[in-house]
């Protein structure tokens, strides 16, 4: 049985969490995942509050842990457990005193990205979803009472990170920039590796990075189309083309990408224009706050 200490990381979305579930936290790098997602959703993600039961959710991860290879980081990872960005985060902190009730004695992943450019990549996520509102509409969230959209404060990292803080003691709460990442591999995963003790990371290679998301050049197309297919956000499109409406789709942001090779961003343009100093006095808490300091330049309200 493994006795190495669990590590959760909690997200955020878009913060090379998928190249870090798939590609990292794997077994030749000394990692083991003791819940796959289809389990994160079940046991943590999806019950009601009055249905939570950390027991189940322990129980079975103490299973996997014990089939794990003595000496490999436990590791439960998805984003999901930051909240969902479509709706301002507001599970984050629930989510986070379940994680405190299922392992009180865990280790904190926190990913992040410069916040302007996360909120582009968010959109983005939410047209692949099927949703079909503008860029500008989506950024300023439901003003219906009790019908949450967007909201800018979800990226207000230091409240998140304080609130695991005080759950989980600062010292095993490690904020990771996706920019660290995206500029030197070894360098963050050295991160990484030193906080929770994994030397593997040390033997690190950069790899080739990974496009997932369209380029946003091809919005206006993407969100027409999102008309006529059946998608989580849009079960009953005003046409439902079917699968023809799903080969659209990426036909239309792939063909975009491919035949318009520009670095236009008119969207994380748009979200520099709406938040010019959204996040400034957040970045320099956070900054203030972290046990782990990291690289914080490219965030507004830190000079390098």
């Amino acid at each position: 049985m493994s006795t190495s200490p669990l590590l959760f990381h909690v997200g955020y979305h878009k913060t090379a969490t998928t190249w870090l579930q798939n590609t990292v936290f794997q077994p030749e790098h000394g990692f083991a995942q003791v819940l796959d997602h289809p389990e994160i959703f079940k046991l943590i993600v999806n019950p009601h509050g009055l249905d939570f039961d950390a027991g189940l959710a322990r129980a079975l991860m103490n299973d996997h842990i014990s089939a794990a290879p003595v000496g490999s980081v436990n590791v439960v990872s998805l984003e999901s457990l930051s909240g969902s960005p479509f709706s301002g985060g507001r599970e984050s902190d629930g989510f986070a005193r379940r994680l405190a009730e299922i392992s009180p004695d865990a280790k904190i992943l926190i990913t992040i990205r410069e916040q302007c450019r996360i909120i582009a990549s968010v959109y983005m996520q939410y047209l692949s979803r099927g949703g079909t509102e503008p860029a500008e509409q989506f950024f300023s969230g439901n003003k219906v009472e009790a019908f949450h959209g967007f909201d800018p404060r979800n990226f207000e990292y230091d409240r998140l990170v304080s609130h695991y803080q005080s759950l989980f003691g600062a010292e095993n709460v490690l904020v990771l920039p996706f920019e660290t990442i995206a500029r030197d591999q070894v360098k963050g995963l050295g991160i990484l590796g030193k906080f929770i003790q994994n030397s593997n990371l040390e033997t690190w290679e950069n790899r080739p990075p990974r496009a997932v998301s369209y380029p946003e050049s091809a919005v206006p197309v993407l969100r027409r189309i999102n008309h006529f297919r059946p998608s989580p956000l849009n079960r009953a499109p005003f046409l439902n083309f079917g699968r023809v409406g799903e080969f659209a789709y990426r036909a239309a942001g792939g063909g975009v990408g491919r035949i318009f090779r520009t670095k236009n961003r008119p969207v994380t343009n748009l979200a520099m224009k709406k938040f010019p100093n959204q996040f400034r006095d957040s970045n320099r808490r956070l900054q203030a706050m972290l046990a782990h300091p990291v690289d914080l330049s490219a965030y507004q309200g830190i000079k390098g």
